[in-house]
């Protein structure tokens, strides 16, 4: 309430508006783990970008990208663990034995190492991602969007 529009201007980031930084609420803050490394990746595991910003083909790859995230953020994992299973997922996607047009993109790349890290970390189990993503599905169905944020996360409740 007290800052000037340039000062408000000064805070918000690059990496702020596309989701992988906060917003500093002071000027001496600097961008911390997570958001450099994600923002920063190269190689196999770079971002796919156009123009310098982030590229989406779906909504859901925009939002399983903001849930590694998130949770790295949370601390319930170091970003190079993730990295390290992206690593692994892309490059299972290259083998020359999986033909071009059946190789997994790089978001479905980014979404199996995200599910099998939150296993291996005991933050869900394969059986509850699974039934949860049977529920979307079939409650997503209808839309002509692939995204699940429209959607009320309340499936029934499954037994472990």
């Amino acid at each position: 309430e007290r800052m000037s529009e340039e000062e408000l201007a000064a805070l918000v980031t690059r990496d702020a508006m596309i989701g992988v930084a906060r917003v500093a609420h002071e000027k001496k803050e600097t961008v911390t783990l997570p958001h450099r490394h994600v923002a920063d990746m190269e190689g196999a595991t770079a971002l796919p970008r156009q123009s310098g910003e982030l590229v989406f083909q779906d909504p859901w790859e925009g939002e399983a990208f903001a849930l590694a995230v998130a949770l790295c953020e949370q601390g319930l994992y170091r970003w190079d663990e993730f990295r390290e299973r992206l690593i692994v997922e892309l490059a299972a996607a290259e083998r020359p034995e999986i033909p071009e047009e059946q190789r997994p993109s790089y978001y479905e790349c980014w979404l199996a190492a995200f599910e099998s890290l939150v296993v291996q970390k005991n933050i869900l189990t394969k059986k509850r991602i699974e039934t949860r993503a049977t529920w979307l599905a079939r409650s997503a169905s209808g839309f002509a969007s692939r995204s699940f944020l429209h959607l009320r996360w309340s499936p029934p409740e499954e037994d472990e």
